[in-house]
């Protein structure tokens, strides 16, 4: 029986371990037949400023395994002693990641590893749903379900993604950023590779709950509770927002869970606070501006608390008694609370996050788990209705994940690697400079991934890897430093900095100054205000070059002649940097100071 329970627990680990990673081989198949010229990686999209969230926590993650330290974001020189908040914050998966590249020696191998961290929440998923359940058909069926349809539920626009998924369709235009997601919508610290921690955490909270209360379940839950603050900010909204809720209703009701909810709270308080405190002593005194660069999202989210609201009603009616329907209402206690803060109070704190990314599979148990409640007590219709027709949903989503890998292989494997000019580019920068170098660059395909390849810095890296205290203003002076150096004059900053063009070219703005239009209150800075505080800064870099050149650590300047943005700098400053290397589109100058 060992044996068997083994068997049913690998086979299925390594079958979605498999097909969560199926995209990167599905790329590199369609590359092989095309004889692409293009070396494979996963870690970004040629020529495509995407990616966003993986590459932005893939800096600290590769800058530990180089440098030995969480100080810094790999990108910058001026900002390598600083310790980041959101490091800190994913300090877990930064040093979970680490390892694996310390291992494997591949700085890409935390895209392959990324599987085993999915297959270990399919894994938590099916433990949560068989402990209620004890149908071990329905709880592999549901995992399947939770997993692979991720992509399908995660995107806002509900309708339409469901009707492409049951006409077998996926997006297909080459701007649709949804389709320029690895694994599914999988990414290395949220989703993907941290939520196996909070579901292990919710699996070792239902023993609790059901009587099992020996002191090691309650060390383990208080364990992980305590590491939920290292790992995710909305995993560790939603933990304590349960434990609060149990607490209160455990006390009201005189429980015998109360003592060890309590001991869990107090622990994990121990072990996660000192990270907040730590985390709150960085964002002191920060700039308004790193909050716009951080992309607070604010969207309204009525129809969702609604649909909610209606769901836990349902389930508090309707659903027999169970650890995991006390769970599952007290989260969606903490969501309609957390979410709806910008009404009450007005503090805006990523809304959606804590909705989507904090509680996706525990609202898509619950609501299967209701089901089951409503259909398992007639046999035959459970038998051989119900739970066929849950079946055979997994197994669309599990051929609809294949699918996803075959499309997204189909629509990216022109894009989805490194250029030969490139690679020789990289090559040459590895054998002459430093780790202590600094590079410029106006073109953002470089600025954005040169770190990932090269061990050295960039000058003016991505906008969310700046420290909280460091302005627009700032950002500003590097920019024109740049403009200065490649001979710009005032009405290239504007043409340069409009969100015009491909699809790259439109997000320059983007890169420098904030993280998404479509977050945030951007337009309280204005392009127009940003153009003009550059210009400024480019007027005063004119009359004293040299001051400004000795205050900024520049080493090189590569200048790019691939995208239309690019083309418009056709001359360089002569007096400055002088070419000593060029690659097909790309020039090497060496700054003169």
């Amino acid at each position: 029986m060992k044996h068997l329970s083994l068997i049913k627990t690998i086979v299925p680990f390594v079958f979605v371990w498999l097909l969560i990673t199926l995209p990167h081989f599905q790329v590199m198949k369609y590359q092989r037949v095309s004889k692409s010229e293009l070396s494979y990686t996963p870690m970004h999209l040629n020529n495509y400023f995407t990616r966003m969230d993986d590459l932005f926590y893939l800096f600290p993650i590769i800058n530990v395994y180089r440098n030995h330290t969480i100080y810094g974001r790999l990108s910058s020189y001026d900002f390598k002693d600083s310790l980041d908040p959101v490091v800190l914050q994913n300090l877990l998966p930064v040093l979970v990641n680490a390892g694996i590249i310390c291992i494997t020696r591949s700085t890409e191998s935390p895209f392959y590893a990324l599987g085993i961290f999915v297959a270990l929440a399919f894994i938590f998923i099916y433990k949560i749903v068989y402990h209620t359940t004890q149908d071990s058909i329905f709880s592999y069926a549901i995992a399947f379900v939770v997993i692979f349809a991720y992509h399908q539920f995660f995107l806002s626009n509900l309708e339409r993604d469901w009707i492409n998924a049951f006409s077998y369709k996926i997006h297909n235009d080459i701007d649709n950023n949804s389709l320029y997601e690895l694994n599914s919508f999988y990414r290395l610290i949220t989703f993907g590779g941290t939520y196996w921690y909070y579901l292990a955490f919710t699996y070792a909270l239902i023993k609790i709950l059901d009587g099992h209360i020996e002191l090691k379940n309650t060390l383990m839950a208080a364990g992980l509770y305590g590491i939920m603050f290292y790992t995710y900010i909305f995993y560790t909204v939603a933990t304590s927002g349960i434990l609060f809720f149990l607490l209160l209703t455990s006390i009201v009701k005189k429980q015998i869970h109360v003592k060890p909810i309590a001991i869990i709270i107090v622990v994990g308080l121990i072990i996660g606070l000192p990270n907040v405190i730590l985390i709150k002593m960085l964002l002191a005194g920060g700039h308004q501006d790193y909050l716009l660069r951080m992309g607070i999202s604010k969207p309204a989210m009525f129809w969702d608390t609604l649909r909610l609201a209606i769901l836990m009603i349902i389930m508090f009616l309707v659903m027999k008694k169970s650890s995991f329907k006390s769970i599952a209402l007290s989260l969606g206690a903490t969501i309609i609370i957390f979410e709806n803060l910008s009404y009450t109070v007005g503090l805006h704190i990523q809304t959606g996050h804590l909705y989507h990314r904090g509680a996706y599979p525990h609202i898509v148990i619950a609501i299967f788990l209701l089901l089951y409640s409503i259909f398992h007590y007639n046999k035959y219709i459970y038998t051989y209705v119900f739970r066929p027709l849950v079946v055979c949903l997994a197994i669309f989503f599990t051929y609809e994940a294949y699918h996803y890998s075959e499309a997204y292989a189909l629509n990216t494997y022109k894009d989805q690697g490194i250029t030969q000019e490139q690679e020789k580019l990289f090559l040459w920068l590895k054998g002459n400079t430093t780790k202590d170098d600094v590079v410029g660059s106006l073109s953002i395909d470089i600025s954005y991934i040169l770190p990932l390849h090269v061990p050295i810095h960039v000058y003016t890296p991505f906008a969310t890897t700046y420290p909280p205290k460091t302005s627009n203003g700032e950002i500003a002076e590097r920019l024109a430093l740049l403009l200065y150096l490649a001979d710009a004059n005032d009405e290239d900053i504007k043409a340069y900095l409009e969100p015009k063009g491909s699809y790259m070219e439109s997000r320059y703005v983007n890169f420098y100054f904030w993280y998404s239009t479509g977050r945030a209150d951007y337009k309280s800075v204005s392009l127009e205000s940003l153009c003009m505080e550059v210009r400024n800064k480019l007027s005063l870099i004119r009359k004293t070059p040299i001051l400004y050149l000795s205050k900024h650590r520049i080493n090189y300047f590569i200048m790019a002649n691939q995208l239309t943005k690019e083309k418009m700098f056709v001359s360089y400053n002569k007096s400055f940097m002088n070419e000593i290397n060029n690659f097909g589109h790309y020039r090497i100058f060496q700054i003169k100071k």
